[in-house]
């Protein structure tokens, strides 16, 4: 996301905080009357502190991770660089989750999974999960450490089977920026655009501006005169506008799942073996599920 996730976090916050009617905020300026109020964000500039530590991954995080995902019965394959993999049996049977295996919302992966814990859906059957094998055509056996699913029937041929499930361990990567940006208020006449623009400085000084928005720090920098928009075709004539310019911290943090990739079916091993005489004698093995 970049810079998009800090003039986003801005329109957020904005849109949230200023007293209805809420103008339009985002990174748009206004191209005519039907736009006004409006608020323009734009990011003057910017800077990455710590950026060995901003783009990689953190340690390992562990609980219960909701994952909300689908798969196509037309195509029930895992389509990854170089590699397609197959999350469906032959006979329809049995599904491969896409990450593997999965644990209960409360992050245990113990049986039984209850339908806060799992979704399985297909058209109009949510079915219903169960420890051991399927009694009936709207049940689902569901094996937490191997991360698949085993109907009674077999699937259709066609459809979208919508898979809601936690998974127990995933990374996190920190995204940080630092640095200016300008937000742009228009209104209609130069009293409305004096009234909003001192609402959007309340906004981003005097009002807490929640944690989950990303924003860690919000500073006043500069406030510009209200002055006739120079901007957008087709604006009102007594469209004004007027520039307020902070300094921002930016941190979000977002869950990275680098264990997907479905199940291992097949794995080949060629390796030297060391006692024998010989240092040119392989042998092969073939590890099978």
């Amino acid at each position: 996301m970049g810079l998009t996730a800090v003039v986003d976090a801005f329109a957020n916050h904005l849109t949230a905080t200023l007293p209805p009617p809420a103008p339009a905020a985002g990174g748009t300026q206004p191209t005519g009357g039907a736009d006004l109020p409006a608020v323009a964000i734009s990011i003057l500039s910017a800077e990455q502190p710590l950026p060995a530590l901003g783009r990689t991954p953190a340690s390992l995080m562990t609980g219960a991770l909701r994952v909300d995902t689908s798969l196509d019965l037309t195509d029930p394959v895992l389509h990854l660089p170089g590699e397609d993999v197959g999350l469906l049996s032959p006979d329809r049977r049995l599904v491969h989750l896409p990450h593997g295996s999965v644990v209960r919302a409360d992050g245990v992966g113990d049986q039984p999974f209850a339908a806060g814990d799992l979704l399985v859906r297909l058209g109009p059957i949510t079915f219903t999960p169960v420890a051991g094998p399927p009694a009936g055509p709207t049940q689902v056996q569901v094996d937490p450490q191997e991360g698949t699913l085993r109907f009674g029937d077999p699937l259709p041929a066609s459809g979208t089977l919508a898979l809601g499930y936690f998974v127990g361990a995933w990374e996190v990567r920190t995204e940080r920026h630092q640095g200016e940006v300008a937000v742009e208020v228009y209104a209609a006449s130069s009293a409305a655009t004096a009234d909003l623009s001192a609402s959007v400085d309340d906004a981003l000084t005097r009002v807490p501006i929640p944690v989950g928005t990303g924003l860690r720090r919000v500073e006043p920098l500069g406030l510009g005169p209200v002055t006739v928009a120079l901007f957008g075709l087709g604006l009102p004539a007594t469209t004004r506008s007027r520039v307020l310019r902070y300094r921002f911290s930016f941190e979000r943090t977002d869950p990275v799942i680098s264990t997907a990739g479905g199940p291992i079916r097949r794995v080949e091993v060629a390796g030297t073996i060391d006692a024998t005489p010989d240092p040119a004698v392989t042998e092969a093995f073939t590890v099978t599920d």
